[in-house]
């Protein structure tokens, strides 16, 4: 199998990094939860916070999705040292300004926290 990470616009990410999957998972309505393993040049491994929040599709020796999903989460081992890095904790918060008849408008603020 093999994982390919792109932007929303569909463009591949470029790394030198190499994807191993190590586990899928599948919920109610489709994929859940994928891990994969990275090798590849340990300086490379710290780009791996820039693939947040990227869209994780894995391919099955035919060539067929079988798995996608977007990357939440990324850890990386260095020595005994562990850094994490999520956007499961991260919160949103949003108002929208809008016009109505010509005249401005703002919602209420809201948050997914």
């Amino acid at each position: 199998m093999r994982a390919i990470l792109t932007d929303s616009a569909g463009n591949a990410w470029q790394t030198e990094l190499q994807f191993t999957v190590e586990h899928l998972a599948w919920g109610l309505g489709g994929p859940s939860q994928a891990t994969l393993a990275v090798n590849g040049p340990q300086v490379e491994h710290w780009s791996l916070r820039r693939a947040l929040g990227l869209f994780v599709t894995i391919y099955d020796d035919t060539g067929e999705a079988v798995w996608w999903g977007l990357a939440s989460q990324a850890q990386i081992l260095h020595g005994e040292m562990a850094v994490r890095y999520s956007l499961d904790d991260m919160f949103n918060r949003v108002a929208v300004a809008y016009t109505e008849a010509g005249e401005r408008f703002t919602t209420e603020w809201g948050d997914d926290g």
